[in-house]
């Protein structure tokens, strides 16, 4: 960034319920570049799934205070309004980032396996290492956007994520990890179905 360049994205301070829809707002920029930040579109199946639908979910939260009235003869209306809201974008919410937080967690349980506690530290330390360039360039970047003038607050939020992601994602330097999402094991009875959830199929007794 050269001195004295305009910042095409300055921090806008918006009602996103009053003022427009969510993805017309830089709130929905943020939400976007923290989630490329982080990584999260190519490690989790149903990442982008959960922030498509918490951005439809308050998009609708603008309609729905553009569209209601204080008027006896329309409650009917606004009710219907509210339940739309609750049986649409809010459940599919609810099942997408529930789903994203489902495949995180096995993840973290398949991939970050650890002998013991010291394996556990030494491989943080080791991935900092390895990391440290990485990181010492995002933090970098956090000073540039952050100086007055030059305030970006959409890369700003891409950079912290950059940063906490190759802090918190690291491997044990000893132990082999499952790789759950490649994991092909016959004798398991769960796979992941063509929702991108966990089933478990029937099997006869022995």
């Amino acid at each position: 960034m050269t001195s004295g360049q305009e910042n095409p994205n300055p921090l806008v301070h918006t009602n996103i319920v009053e003022d427009n829809y969510f993805d017309s707002t830089q709130y929905y920029d943020i939400l976007d570049a923290f989630w490329d930040g982080m990584g999260w579109k190519s490690l989790y199946p149903n990442a982008d799934g959960c922030r498509v639908a918490v951005s439809s979910f308050l998009n609708d939260f603008y309609f729905l205070d553009q569209n209601h009235t204080a008027t006896a003869d329309k409650q009917v209306e606004q009710l219907f309004n509210i339940t739309g809201i609750v049986s649409t974008s809010m459940a599919d919410t609810v099942n997408e980032c529930y789903k994203f937080e489902q495949q995180a967690v096995l993840d973290y349980y398949t991939n970050n396996i650890f002998v013991d506690e010291a394996d556990f530290r030494t491989s943080f330390l080791f991935n900092l290492l390895a990391q440290s360039i990485i990181i010492r360039s995002y933090s970098y970047d956090l000073l540039d956007y952050s100086e007055e003038g030059y305030r970006d607050v959409v890369e700003y939020s891409r950079s912290l994520g950059g940063i906490i992601s190759n802090i918190i994602y690291f491997t044990s330097t000893t132990a082999q990890g499952l790789n759950y999402f490649d994991l092909d094991d016959d004798e398991s009875p769960y796979y992941i179905n063509e929702k991108g959830g966990i089933s478990k199929e029937y099997r006869e007794p022995n």
